[in-house]
């Protein structure tokens, strides 16, 4: 008699179901941040965790605007303070897409609220809309052939659509 196999596959629940937990999310979330103390903050690789990019170009910042809610994305705000905001890996950050070609700005307009996108246009200050590359984050388009300025038309609020208009009248 053949043996008999048994197989089993566990899949997590996809984040749009009534089986995917926001709020269990957001408590595992706050005790990774919980992780973050002073001692570790004042590590020199700790810059690194937040101003290196992925292979495709994501920094934690991108990725928190891009598949975070506003909560979580607030938390990750709070570890960019002044010394990590002044290296200049930090306008790289800003200023360099993703491999397919989406600013953060960009991600901002897409899948951020109001709120959130304030915060991001708030972290190109002058120093950054200087940057010869700050013109490229406006006109650059993505692997699809999308702008900033079609992504907030056709994804924002009216408030947001007139942020970015701003940024265009002010730069080009």
């Amino acid at each position: 008699r053949p043996p008999h196999f048994f197989f089993l596959m566990i899949r997590l629940a996809p984040r749009f179901t009534h089986l995917y937990s926001y709020s269990a999310s957001d408590v595992y979330m706050c005790h990774v941040f919980g992780l973050y103390d002073k001692s570790i903050r004042e590590d020199n690789r700790f810059k690194d965790v937040l101003l290196t990019p992925t292979t495709d170009g994501f920094s934690l910042l991108q990725s928190a605007v891009k598949d975070s809610r506003s909560e979580v994305i607030v938390q990750v705000f709070g570890l960019y303070d002044k010394s990590i905001r002044e290296d200049e890996r930090f306008k790289d950050v800003l200023l360099t897409p993703t491999t397919d070609g989406f600013s953060l700005l960009q991600h901002a307009v897409i899948h951020s609220s109001s709120e959130v996108v304030e915060q991001v246009f708030g972290l190109y200050d002058k120093r950054i809309r200087e940057d010869k590359r700050f013109k490229d984050v406006l006109l650059t388009l993505t692997t699809d052939a999308v702008s900033l300025l079609q992504s907030a038309v056709k994804d924002s609020r009216t408030e947001v659509i007139g942020q970015v208009f701003g940024l265009y009248e002010s730069s080009i």
